[in-house]
């Protein structure tokens, strides 16, 4: 005969052939009874036409909003509660089917915008000229090629940080947080982030539409340029973006200039400007004529003709500083321009290093026998680094 055990040990001994037998069950249902408790924790029924099970779920696994009546799956450990109860305790939660999906997506857009994450005078301005930009997105992906090649076309010699997450499936929410994690730890910071995928349905998307990601890309240090999907695929993480871009292409116009438009505009603006100046010195020319006519038929002619020398010496030094500022300015703004050039610096005799694409500014950051490409004004060689002598410099 077996021995008498007690109902904790009953209780315990069926937990413990659950866990051996059913470690982690899915089971689809439709929500009902959802309730928050303290802050902390949900509970809700999942029912379908002849029974229900209770479940729990901490509030901070709930990757998205859910409501009664919606029909989700749930991926869940099972447990007998003291009082023998069985209870699911939930680990992932899913919506089942493309219109539940919309109706989380609602859900979850209506809690942010009450929150003011979407708010206008929230987004923040891109940089004009950014210096070091970093993305976020597959680095196999086509739309990592794509923006990376028109960054270069468009205006080159800026550091680009890629940092590669998951972008679709179970992981893509904590890999795309993540990654913006650590490039809001970066010293030196960035000047811009940009986040980007091709694109695809509210499916494909839903990485991009989690409350963790939003809330990365809303808490982003730098200014976010955002990009998932096609025009008329809007992602939450789009709207909660300082600057929203419809592809990855789109996205690198947003955050270079091109540098034959910015070429041809300050053309256009020297152009404005001299014909501004020269319209300036005709209309006073007019007027001080006007003004030796009239002192001419006025009785004291020397007296106003010492005026008339006066004023044109005076007209004459004011056109001269101002033409002096207007070409100081221009040729700034030549200046500038140029800096930003890399082809001048390599036609001065420099090269640009990478290895990997990365930019190498540190004969430290490198090992013997590592490969290494030389960018040079006409032409580029690949290196074998056969010795490393690093010198320190004073800060500056």
């Amino acid at each position: 005969m077996a021995s008498d055990i007690s109902v904790s040990q009953f209780i315990q001994s069926m937990n413990d052939t659950l866990a051996a037998t059913h470690a982690m069950v899915t089971v689809v249902g439709e929500v009902s009874g959802y309730k928050e408790w303290n802050g902390r924790l949900i509970f809700f029924d999942l029912k379908d036409e002849e029974a229900v099970v209770n479940c729990m779920i901490p509030l901070g696994m709930l990757r998205a909003p859910v409501e009664d009546g919606m029909r989700i799956r749930v991926h869940a450990a099972v447990k007998l509660t003291k009082k023998g109860k069985f209870t699911l305790n939930v680990k992932r939660v899913e919506p089942v089917g493309e219109g539940q999906l919309q109706r989380q997506f609602e859900l979850l857009k209506a809690k942010l915008e009450r929150e003011g994450l979407f708010a206008p005078e929230r987004k923040r301005p891109v940089p004009t000229f950014p210096r070091r930009i970093a993305v976020v997105t597959s680095l196999e992906s086509a739309a990592y090629r794509d923006f990376r090649k028109t960054v270069d076309a468009r205006w080159g010699g800026v550091e680009i940080i890629a940092v590669h997450a998951q972008v679709q499936g179970e992981t893509a929410p904590e890999t795309v947080a993540a990654a913006i994690a650590y490039i809001d730890q970066l010293s030196p910071g960035v000047d811009v982030l940009a986040v980007t995928r091709g694109g695809g349905g509210l499916e494909d998307l839903a990485a991009f539409n989690s409350e963790k990601v939003v809330r990365a890309v809303a808490g982003s240090r730098a200014p976010t340029v955002v990009g998932v999907g096609h025009e008329t695929d809007v992602s939450l993480s789009d709207m909660a973006a300082d600057v929203r871009a419809a592809t990855p292409t789109d996205i690198a116009r947003h955050i270079v200039p091109d540098r034959g438009e910015l070429r041809a505009s300050l053309a256009r603006d020297r152009r404005v400007m001299a014909g501004s100046i020269t319209g300036f010195i005709a209309r006073r020319r007019t007027w001080l004529n006007q003004q030796v006519a009239t002192m001419e038929r006025a009785i004291d002619i020397p007296r106003y003709m010492e005026r008339v020398t006066r004023l044109r010496t005076m007209l004459v030094r004011q056109q001269q500083q101002l033409l002096a500022r207007h070409w100081e300015h221009l040729a700034g703004l030549e200046r500038t321009l140029g800096g930003y050039d890399p082809d001048a610096v390599l036609r001065r005799g420099y090269a640009l290093v990478r290895r990997q694409q990365a930019l190498i500014r540190e004969a430290g950051r490198v090992s013997v026998g590592e490969q290494v490409v030389i960018q040079l004004a006409q032409g580029q060689l690949e290196a074998e680094v056969t010795d490393v002598r690093a010198e320190d410099h004073p800060s500056q």
